[in-house]
């Protein structure tokens, strides 16, 4: 886990002479997984938002907002995510404690024999609300099966293939 504080972003000549506020980036929290790794907990397919019960843990990080108005902007990439079977594959953000995912992605990939592999991203923005640590969680899972993360059954690309969540805290 990396740490980057900054107190100012640097306008270019128009956006200041245009009278363009800008955007304040405070601090960054950024974690990699390079493990390869699998896991049988399935996220439904349907209806339902994602409950913090259903995937495997595959990334987490906290972040103490300096400011509770401040915005928050969490970047999620998993890029090696693979089954061996023709299914969905989700990853879902989870904030503390809480039941229910903050946003999730999902993807499905079809061979019904070989491994597949895809890659799955999100993006969720939201205001701190508090000046206390907050812990983001992403989980994984398939509708049914055994998941794997950077990678297929087997590991591919070594360290390069990774998963990243980063934590941006913006002022607002």
């Amino acid at each position: 886990m990396g740490t980057l504080i900054a107190t100012t972003v640097q306008a270019d000549t128009l956006a200041t002479t245009a009278g363009v506020e800008q955007a304040r980036l405070v601090q960054v929290q950024f974690i990699r997984n390079t493990t390869h790794s699998s896991g049988t907990t399935a996220i439904a397919n349907d209806t339902s938002v994602p409950e913090i019960d259903e995937g495997d843990q595959i990334l987490v990080d906290t972040i103490t907002p300096t400011h509770a108005s401040n915005i928050l902007k969490v970047d999620v990439s998993v890029p090696n995510v693979s089954h061996g079977g023709a299914v969905e594959l989700c990853i879902a953000l989870f904030q503390d404690s809480i039941t229910n995912a903050l946003q999730s992605s999902a993807a499905y990939l079809a061979h019904a024999t070989n491994h597949v592999h895809g890659g799955l991203t999100l993006i969720h923005i939201m205001e701190a609300g508090t000046t206390s640590s907050i812990s983001f969680q992403v989980r994984a899972g398939g509708t049914s099966g055994t998941m794997y993360i950077n990678g297929t059954n087997t590991a591919v690309h070594g360290a390069a293939a990774n998963s990243t969540m980063t934590i941006s805290e913006y002022r607002a």
